[in-house]
């Protein structure tokens, strides 16, 4: 009866590892009716009923994965490399590739003042650098570290202005981009956030804000913390 039975199954190989091809031991493959476990050097061997198998692949700090196994004949069957997408932990901003998570960097912006005794006195924030193209439906991941806003650059390059009416009293231009969907990454992980911002195609600025300022980068030369965008 024990011949029979594994004359009738089908085995499928195969191996687990990260996108920078480390093998990670102890991930989980399951399918209905079929489950395995990787081992020390991240491969597996499991016994199945032959059939067609959707296991998904788990495995802590990655992102699960779907594969579709057709094991509908007897003897063995190789799997192509499993490659997992780890998550990131440290305070940033990431956008989700196939390849894997690439970091926002880091683009500070400048706020410009009017020359003194100018009138009516204005006061202008425009980045400083080239900005990072990002495609227009791409998924962000906001690991928390900081809070931030996005304004929209207008044509004069700049996203935030304020003009003095009279003494003390300043009225402010800024187009504030409301993001369409921002959701914890898991039950259990509120620090790590999905960040779906439905942006169109422009250009824009992640300002770092600590209240309802903006966070400096270097005093000295007027410069604040944020990122520089362009969405194709």
């Amino acid at each position: 009866m024990i011949f029979l039975l594994l004359a009738c199954t089908t085995t499928i190989t195969g191996v687990v590892q990260d996108q920078a091809g480390v093998p990670l031991p102890g991930a989980s493959l399951e399918a209905e009716g079929c489950s395995a476990v990787s081992g020390p050097d991240g491969r597996f061997a499991v016994r199945c009923e032959p059939g067609s198998y959707t296991f998904v692949v788990s495995h802590p700090g990655h992102l699960p994965h779907s594969v579709r196994v057709s094991a509908n004949r007897r003897g063995g069957i190789p799997v192509p490399t499993i490659n997992l997408v780890s998550v990131p932990t440290d305070p940033g901003i990431y956008v989700e590739e196939e390849s894997g998570f690439l970091p926002l960097p880091a683009s500070p912006f400048r706020r410009e003042d009017s020359p003194p005794g100018e009138s009516p006195a204005t006061t202008r924030y425009c980045p400083s650098a080239s900005a990072t193209p990002v495609r227009a439906n791409a998924r962000w991941l906001d690991v928390h570290g900081v809070d931030w806003r996005i304004f929209r650059v207008g044509e004069d390059n700049c996203f935030y202005r304020l003009r003095e009416l009279r003494k003390d009293v300043w009225t402010r231009e800024a187009d504030e981009v409301k993001i369409d969907k921002n959701e914890a990454f898991s039950p259990t992980d509120e620090q790590r956030r999905w960040i779906q911002p439905g942006l169109s195609p422009g250009r824009y600025v992640i300002a770092e804000r600590l209240g309802d300022t903006f966070v400096p980068a270097t005093v000295a030369d007027n410069s604040y913390r944020g990122w520089y965008l362009e969405v194709r």
